[in-house]
């Protein structure tokens, strides 16, 4: 970090590692708790987000590993991974979501579903607030973005909330697959964002290692 004191660096890394573990934490307390509301009563929306909540479990592991210090290598990669995850999240999403759709099966209340994610929107909020302000003070654009998922992980949980109150009180069996859809919409999304940053990574990683190149060239030069 460019003229920060090397206390104040290392709190803000401290910070940013504490979000970041209770971010794994919830990601897997929401993959266990989706996992077992399926069981109870099978829904494609609650699929869609166990899916979702894997994948930002991977994701928080790679931020950990950028946010001691920033590589543009290594963060081009990490972005990478995040978007081929999504990539293959919103395939898998979307043929379950249409099959879903075709089958007219109307699912059962999820009551476990609609609590858990319900209390998932105000928890994402809260990390993706505090991510951001992080991310912003130590310049990391990895847990800049995540903070930027985190948000949006906000929104499609009040979807995927809304779809499963529809299910539930208003007999709509459609809103159960149709909010999985908006899931896959936003998987979509964050894989192309996050292919876009990987490449904008590697230019940026690029440009650094041509300009300390030409340094090195200059001081070889000078003596």
């Amino acid at each position: 970090m460019l003229n920060m004191p090397t206390a104040e660096h290392l709190r803000l890394v401290q910070l940013g590692n504490k979000f970041e573990y209770w971010t794994m934490l919830w990601n897997l307390l929401s993959c266990a708790v989706l996992s077992f509301a399926i069981t109870l009563h099978p829904s494609t929306v609650i699929q869609a987000m166990s899916v979702v909540a894997f994948i930002h479990l991977f994701a928080s592991v790679v931020v950990l590993s950028q946010i001691t210090g920033i590589d543009r290598n290594r963060e081009h990669f990490a972005l990478k991974a995040i978007s081929l995850g999504y990539g293959a999240a919103t395939l898998y999403l979307l043929a379950r979501a249409i099959i879903g759709l075709l089958a007219g099966k109307h699912f059962d209340d999820n009551y476990v579903g609609i609590l858990w994610l319900g209390m998932t929107y105000f928890v994402m909020w809260a990390l993706s607030w505090n991510k951001r302000r992080v991310g912003h003070a130590l310049q990391n654009q990895v847990l800049i973005h995540v903070s930027d998922m985190n948000r949006t992980d906000a929104f499609v949980a009040l979807a995927a909330v809304s779809g499963l109150l529809l299910c539930a009180f208003c007999d709509f069996y459609w809103a159960d697959p149709l909010s999985a859809l908006i899931v896959v919409g936003y998987c979509c999304e964050e894989g192309i964002a996050a292919w876009k940053a990987s490449i904008e990574h590697a230019r940026i990683g690029e440009l650094e290692y041509q300009q300390s190149k030409r340094e090195q060239d200059e001081q070889r030069t000078k003596l």
